[in-house]
């Protein structure tokens, strides 16, 4: 069985639990389980993009009124400046 088609067919708690496992994000996971049934591998595939764009955007506008910068951008958060992108062992 396909991911869309397990989505589509699952419980709410079920269709909860397997978007979890695919992004932490509780946010996203309800904008997705609210885009239920997907029909469609492209149609999950949008709806995740979309979902996500949208939590991006949301966040971009929460930030202090600085709409070019992230949250948690190095330019609000000082320690995530000094933080190396890789780290290695």
């Amino acid at each position: 069985m396909e991911p869309w088609q397990q989505l589509d067919r699952a419980s709410l708690p079920e269709a909860r639990r397997l978007l979890t496992t695919c992004c932490g994000s509780s946010a996203w996971v309800e904008r997705m389980l609210r885009r239920r049934p997907f029909g469609s591998e492209e149609s999950l595939t949008t709806a995740a993009r979309e979902a996500w764009v949208d939590l991006t955007h949301r966040n971009t506008r929460r930030n202090n009124g600085k709409d070019d910068q992230p949250i948690g951008s190095s330019d609000t958060n000082p320690a995530i400046a000094r933080r190396p992108l890789v780290q290695h062992s």
